[in-house]
């Protein structure tokens, strides 16, 4: 639920700045590519869990997008003269690469590890059934 938060954040953020840069004469296509990022983040954090079995691992190109994305945003407020509001957008963004560094470590081994499991535990059940199998005959 906290990451479901936290991919919305972002995405209207992005959404947003499109919004605004759309507004200014000369930046109309840097906007509508904000407004596309920040639609890709805002319905990829809804269907993730279904775009995981067609693009694997599509949470950390997720995680990839909003954390480039973020840092971009951050350096835009700070040529716009913002005096503190980039830091956060810094922050924010590592803490994104943070979080594909974690999951790399951390989720996928356990993924890994779950799905060898189940292997196994069906293996196991197919010995079982030829041994009881083999024990009528």
């Amino acid at each position: 639920m906290l990451e479901l938060i936290a991919h919305l954040c972002v995405g209207l953020s992005v959404l947003m700045k499109g919004i605004d840069k759309i507004e200014h004469p000369g930046k109309e296509l840097v906007g509508a590519l904000l407004i596309f990022i920040g639609i890709v983040i805002l319905v990829g954090s809804f269907i993730h869990e279904k775009l995981e079995h067609i693009i694997g691992h599509f949470k950390l190109y997720i995680f990839g997008l909003e954390s480039i994305v973020l840092i971009l945003l951050g350096y835009s407020y700070m040529v716009g003269g913002s005096r503190l509001m980039f830091y956060f957008y810094y922050l924010a963004g590592l803490m994104f690469i943070a979080a594909i560094f974690i999951h790399l470590k951390y989720v996928i081994p356990k993924e890994k590890r779950e799905k060898a499991a189940i292997v196994v535990m069906e293996n196991q059940g197919d010995v079982n059934s030829i041994a009881s199998q083999e024990e009528k005959i």
